[in-house]
Parts: C-alpha cells; structure tokens; sequence
C-alpha cells in the first residue's frame, strides 16, 4: 500500500498527512455552502408531488388543514379559479409551500389570493429562506396583485 512520501499514516504509527484520491462529491460528501430553494409549482394531477406536498404540510408547524393539495382541485373545480400551488424545495426535500389561486371578481377585482374561502393561508415553512424564495417567486411571477393578499402566518 502506497501512503506518499511521507511514510504511513499517523494511524499506522507515521506522521504523514494523507491526500484524498476523490472528490468529495465523489464519496456521498456535501462541500461548500448549502444549495438554494429551487421554487417550483403543483401541477394538477401528479399525485406523487402532491403526495410530497401532503407529507410536508401535515409535519410543517405552520401549515393547516388548509394547506393540503387537494385544495387544488376543489378550488379549480368547485370556484373555477385557475391555481398556482408554488412549493421551495432544497435536495428534494420540500421547505415550504404557498397555494395561491387567481380570483377575478367584481368585488376583489383581479387579485391572485392565498387560499380564497379558507381560514388560513400563505406560506407555511420550515425555514426563513424557504418563505421569502416563495413570496419572492409570488411577486415575481404574478406581479403586484399578489401583494395585497398573500401574508405570511406568524
């Protein structure tokens, strides 16, 4: 077995300092800083997203009952509001979500609205960086309507 110039390993009785032959990627290793929220939204009918939704929200503290995916469908269906469900996920894990849905009323106007007819609604995450990267996407993709109508919980 090869250790370098430097003799064996202190380890095996010697001083050296060994080298790593790979990448630390290459072992299952996180390097550097942690990776960004990725944003991305539900899409009506994937029911294994939404299953990854569901197992979120039903361990997130801020989450309710309302939250849940299947909002979706009664929303789209029931009111026929178009929806956006936006969730923040790091490494395939889910960090947050945010179901909005679009209401244009002559009452409201045109406003893209948190959960319209429920209780509760906003973002409900498990960290800082996840709700600002869905309220930012929020403001970003639907522009100032969503400003009056989607607030954090807490």
């Amino acid at each position: 077995m090869a250790y370098g110039s430097g003799g064996p390993p202190a380890a095996f009785g010697g001083n050296s300092v060994r080298t790593m032959k790979h990448h630390p990627s290459e072992l299952g290793l996180t390097t550097g800083l942690p990776r960004a929220c990725v944003v991305r939204t539900l899409a009506p009918g994937d029911s294994c997203a939404a299953a990854r939704w569901d197992a979120f929200v039903a361990g997130c503290g801020s989450a309710t009952f309302f939250h849940r995916a299947g909002w979706q469908q009664v929303i789209a269906e029931v009111f026929r509001h178009r929806t956006h469900f936006l969730y923040a996920e790091r490494d395939g894990r889910i960090e947050g979500v945010l179901p909005l849905a679009r209401v244009r009323s002559l009452l409201f106007g045109d406003a893209m609205v948190s959960l319209p007819f429920a209780v509760y609604g906003g973002v409900a995450a498990d960290t800082a960086e996840a709700a600002d990267a869905l309220e930012d996407a929020a403001q970003t993709w639907f522009g100032p309507v969503t400003a009056r109508f989607c607030t954090r919980l807490g």
